[in-house]
């Protein structure tokens, strides 16, 4: 764990070695556009990597890099440790994105997984159009979920708001892609207020079960 300042011998963790400042302040005026290019998503942390680790770059931009990044990692390190709001907004944070990698992967799954393409170029579309399946589901339980949260809003139901807001819009438990599919030219619409009805009656059944449970314990 590295870090700036000096530290005293009575603390609980301690560093294993300081930055080097110097390299740091030497190479900061080429820093500053790789950090900009980061924050901005100009550019992806993957290409600068292999920009900096290139055998035909030999600069001390790098290693001037490698040790803003100890600063950077101590912060983190010891934010995660004392702060315990930001370790569950971090647990959070990956929950969400292993739910919606097993999202893609329940969606690649139909067929046996086998409709990949033949060239390069029809496994990228293979994979667009996953990616794409995946973001009209999500978008769609954030409807359903958008249309009961207002309703329990206007009704003032506390109970029901809280419950909601435990929902992931990720969630995939209630998909069933298997089957058969029957494509038509004319397009089906979705009654979202009955499908929103229906949500309602259970998410009111599901509320009573847990006030139950609450009073037996």
């Amino acid at each position: 764990m590295a870090v700036i300042l000096a530290w005293g011998e009575d603390l609980l963790i301690k560093p294993s070695k300081t930055v080097n400042r110097k390299l740091i302040k030497k190479h900061w005026p080429e820093l500053v556009p790789i950090l900009t290019s980061l924050l901005s998503h100009d550019v992806s942390q993957e290409d600068i990597i292999k920009t900096l680790s290139s055998h035909e770059y030999k600069s001390g931009v790098k290693d001037a890099l490698w040790e803003l990044n100890h600063i950077l990692k101590s912060i983190h390190l010891l934010k995660y440790i004392d702060d315990i709001q930001y370790r569950r907004d971090i647990r959070t944070s990956l929950n969400r994105g292993e739910a919606y990698h097993q999202l893609v992967a329940k969606i690649m799954a139909v067929g046996g997984g086998s409709f990949r393409g033949m060239s390069e170029l029809e496994v990228e579309i293979w994979n667009r159009c996953t990616h794409l399946i995946a973001l009209i589901i999500i978008y769609y339980n954030m409807h359903l979920l958008s249309k009961l949260y207002e309703t329990a809003l206007a009704k003032g139901d506390k109970a029901a708001l809280k419950y909601l807001a435990r929902i992931s819009p990720v969630a995939s438990q209630h998909l069933q892609l298997g089957g058969l599919y029957a494509l038509s030219e004319t397009p089906a619409t979705i009654n979202v207020d009955q499908v929103v009805e229906a949500l309602e009656k259970i998410l009111a059944e599901n509320l009573k079960i847990q006030a139950l449970v609450e009073d037996e314990l």
